[in-house]
């Protein structure tokens, strides 16, 4: 408990300008210690030491705030600067950034930041899963397939084509829409009704950072608009 105590009062006396002082010393990812790879991912690594970088800039305005304060400050300016993020995404930023600190004697050979007793720090965290919460119970439920059906004979009707084949691959693949908006006619290989589809761009390929393959079975109705889509008789 005391030395819990002591690691409080050490971050409230903290300032934003230490943490900017602290951040000088930051190392490049490809000469980290053995310490900074054990028990965590490249990928952890790498969101680590981005938000380090960021928080390398902290604006003068924020350098004499308590360094907790200074940080939910800057955060918020940076998810506002970026035209905000969903509250999952903005609780799992706060999740990185203290995780980040928390190690950020690995990362610069000086000091950790424990942010995770601060009184700011946990109010801003617990507020933040509060509204993820709230907002994954708001989701809207998943479309039935009867529902989908109707919505591509709809657009088949209508003349839309090439929205029904959107639909359609959607439903197939699981794919993020805007994965799907940036696929090319090579990415996807019709053999009968097997699909194979391959996210070479896209949120799902930079988080594998690889090419992800995606292997379905195609309805049959919906075989011709994925052929019509392939040899490019549909207006794109």
């Amino acid at each position: 408990p005391g030395g819990h105590q002591n690691t409080v009062s050490l971050v409230a006396a903290r300032r934003g300008r230490d943490l900017v002082a602290l951040l000088a010393k930051l190392l490049n990812i490809d000469f980290l210690p053995d310490a900074a790879r054990e028990g965590i991912s490249l990928g952890q690594r790498r969101e680590h030491l981005s938000w380090l970088r960021r928080l390398r800039g902290l604006p003068a305005d924020l350098h004499d705030l308590p360094v907790a304060e200074a940080v939910i400050r800057f955060a918020e300016k940076e998810r506002y600067r970026t035209n905000g993020w969903k509250e999952s995404t903005w609780a799992k930023n706060l999740g990185t950034i203290a995780g980040a600190l928390a190690r950020l004697g690995e990362y610069t050979g000086g000091e950790d930041i424990r942010l995770a007793g601060h009184s700011m720090w946990g109010s801003a965290v617990r507020q933040a899963n509060r509204k993820k919460h709230s907002q994954e119970q708001k989701k809207p439920r998943p479309a039935a397939l009867q529902e989908v059906l109707v919505s591509v004979t709809r657009l088949l009707t209508e003349g839309k084509r090439s929205q029904a084949t959107m639909i359609a691959l959607l439903w197939s693949t699981c794919m993020r829409p805007g994965d799907l908006l940036q696929l090319h006619r090579r990415d996807v290989t019709l053999s009968g009704e097997k699909l194979l589809v391959t996210v070479r761009r896209g949120k799902a390929q930079s988080l594998g950072k690889q090419p992800q393959p995606i292997l379905s079975i195609l309805r049959a109705e919906w075989i011709p608009l994925v052929q019509e889509f392939l040899t490019g008789d549909q207006h794109q």
